[in-house]
């Protein structure tokens, strides 16, 4: 099985996205659906940041294929979730059955799962906005990227820690 490479490549590049976004990476996914992404992000924000429970950052993940969304996924961490178990188990994530918090991109994908076909077509941008509507670090964890590698999703994009754009690329 192929690795995703999350965790042992990623580059970071100048250039920008929108309104000067630096983004950090060479996209074969289209730059239209990473800037919806991040504008619908920051629409969704202020309805998510009113019914907060006691966390101050959120999470949100577009699923793409081609040039289409077909899901948006928030984390949920202030109760188990019985979605979440079920792809632990099913992916093998120990920690996550430990723990079976919704993350956004298990979100993302268990609502489109056994309606559309989750392949390398797929790509995913996850961001995570402060409680002041910045970009924050949204990197992949261990278990959402063996899923991701699992199901054959190469293209992900993530938020980082200075309000970049990060993406990564599976390596052949």
């Amino acid at each position: 099985m192929k690795k995703l490479g999350l965790r042992k490549k990623s580059r970071i590049f100048s250039g920008s996205i929108g309104k000067g976004l630096p983004l950090l990476g060479i996209l074969r996914m289209n730059r239209k659906n990473l800037e919806k992404s991040i504008e619908i992000a920051k629409q969704l924000f202020p309805t998510c940041y009113a019914k907060r429970v006691k966390y101050q950052t959120f999470h949100f993940a577009f699923l793409w294929k081609k040039n289409r969304l077909i899901s948006i996924g928030q984390n949920r961490v202030d109760k188990p979730s019985a979605k979440a178990l079920y792809f632990a188990e099913r992916f093998n994530i120990e920690h996550q059955k430990k723990y079976p918090y919704m993350h956004a991109e298990i979100s993302a994908i268990q609502k489109v799962w056994s309606k559309v076909y989750i392949d390398n077509s797929v790509s995913m941008v996850v961001l995570r906005l402060s409680k002041n509507g910045t970009l924050q670090n949204s990197k992949p964890c261990k278990g959402c990227a063996t899923i991701l590698d699992a199901l054959g999703v190469e293209d992900v994009c993530w938020s980082d820690s200075s309000g970049n754009i990060a993406y990564n690329q599976r390596q052949e």
